[in-house]
């Protein structure tokens, strides 16, 4: 998506957008491009249509002569003005103009006390726009073109617009890598083909990465992510990737990302139409937000030492494969007895985050986890978060607050310890239905050893079933955008 600064509208743009507001009509700041007649076209088109000026509303008129493109696109933007409420706008505003042919949009500066308000408008286009059409034959999709008009640009103010614009495009873009890889189908995206790629991702974003095969991770001791890969025939790896600032580093935090490639549940195998099993290429959501947010690191200057973690398997049910009453040996040597099979993200991130807090001991490890159904308590927006440290979850909520990447705390009580017992092992990978989505970081937390350590259970958004704004059905890229906002603020 193409982006420039300019004081009049280009010959040849497509549409001029034009704000409408719930209760008070088109800004006044409006009028420096359109007449007074203009604008009460605008006021009669909107009453004939009933439009009130909610986010979403759209529809077009067309441009008066003097302007230098063919129409007004009139958008509803309700009466707030937060970043979350911009990306909504933009994020309805992209198919829209993709609908009807509009590839080249002008649309009016912030004020330059405001012009941060671009990133926000950045991400809601770009990830608004958004469409998984890699495996699909045709044309690829025209681009779209932005241009921010303001009657005053100087180079100070000019500037600015285009250093708020980069950020939103980078953090897009961020999300928008997760959302691809989350999206290529299991066939194309095996664990080695998730390593290949994040070697390629590694190079372009200025990472070391190192990837273990099953053989170098037998004598790591990762012995309950090869559990878990014993069913398939694809190799597992265990992906990590190296980000170091110019400037000397204020902490070290580690991520580390659920990679299940495919989750066909093992021997206790998935429900199908209307179950799961159709969607399970969407379980290493954790891992693609961790190396999509990898991947902008550098770009934004983040000041803080990164290690990202993807243990990327696949969970199949072959002659091989790991079995109800198993019990796998991780890495810190404690034991897991495997209650079901189809509990295994929390088996490789129980290796991840051990080996991890035992070999980097960093400052704080945060992982992210398509572990449980986090819609069925918190509905579709929301993702769980389980902090061992207040003012980390803090930090992390206030990120999500301002990403738009809401996270809710849920408890983890140490008196609920005895259900993550077992009879045979050190602990079991399930409990016997209750504290369904505690159940995960119930066991984790007894692998991060005393490192301060955020869970995110991000089952319901990463994984949405439609599309709503700025969010698409399928994998959403969900918690990129949390973790560069937490990385760069924190």
């Amino acid at each position: 998506m193409k982006f420039h600064v300019s004081k009049t509208i280009p010959r040849g743009t497509d549409a001029f957008v034009v704000s409408f507001v719930k209760g008070k009509g088109v800004p006044k700041d409006f009028a420096a491009y359109l007449s007074a007649a203009d604008l009460k076209d605008i006021d009669r088109e909107a009453k004939r249509r009933k439009a009130k000026g909610t986010v979403g509303e759209q529809f077009l008129l067309p441009a008066p002569q003097g302007l230098k493109c063919s129409w007004l696109l009139v958008a509803g933007v309700g009466t707030g003005g937060s970043d979350e409420d911009i990306r909504k706008i933009n994020g309805s505003l992209a198919p829209f103009a993709r609908q009807h042919h509009l590839y080249s949009l002008a649309l009016m500066a912030p004020p330059a006390k405001s012009a941060g308000v671009l990133s926000a408008c950045a991400e809601g286009l770009l990830l608004g726009d958004y469409k998984f059409t890699k495996h699909k034959s045709g044309k690829a999709r025209k681009p779209l073109g932005i241009v921010a008009i303001t009657p005053k640009p100087t180079p100070a103010y000019a500037a600015a617009l285009k250093r708020a614009w980069d950020r939103g495009r980078v953090t897009a873009e961020a999300q928008v890598l997760a959302r691809d890889l989350a999206n290529e189908p299991p066939s194309h995206l095996t664990p080695k083909q998730f390593a290949k790629e994040a070697r390629v991702i590694a190079k372009q974003s200025g990472l070391g990465i190192s990837v273990l095969g099953p053989a170098e991770m037998k004598r790591a001791g990762l012995g309950a992510t090869l559990a878990v890969a014993k069913g398939s025939d694809e190799p597992p790896q265990f992906i990590k990737l190296t980000y170091r600032p110019k400037t000397r580093s204020k902490k070290h935090v580690v991520l580390v990302g659920k990679s299940v490639t495919y989750d066909a549940g093992g021997i206790n195998i998935k429900p199908t139409r209307g179950g799961s099993l159709e969607s399970m290429k969407l379980d290493m959501s954790g891992g693609a937000a961790v190396l999509g947010a990898m991947s902008a690191l550098k770009k934004l200057g983040v000041k803080h030492r990164v290690t990202g973690y993807l243990p990327a398997v696949e969970n199949l049910l072959g002659g091989a494969a790991y079995k109800p009453g198993d019990v796998v040996k991780t890495f810190n040597g404690k034991t897991i007895e495997v209650g079901n099979t189809d509990a295994e993200g929390r088996l490789t991130l129980a290796d991840a985050l051990a080996h991890t807090a035992a070999k980097d001991k960093p400052d704080e490890i945060i992982d992210l986890a398509t572990l449980t159904a986090t819609d069925i308590s918190l509905g579709p927006s929301y993702a769980a978060i389980f902090a061992t440290k207040p003012g980390l979850e803090k930090k992390l909520r206030e990120a999500g607050e301002r990403t738009g990447e809401k996270v809710w705390p849920l408890p983890f009580p140490a008196e609920y310890d005895d259900m993550t017992k077992s009879e045979v092992a050190d602990f079991s990978n399930i409990v016997s239905g209750r504290a369904y989505t505690l159940s995960g970081p119930l066991l984790l937390k007894h692998f991060v050893g005393t490192v301060p350590w955020v869970h995110l259970d991000i089952g319901g958004p990463a994984t949405p079933d439609r599309d709503s704004g700025y969010t698409k059905k399928g994998g959403s890229g969900f918690g990129t955008r949390l973790l560069l906002e937490y990385l760069s603020n924190a």
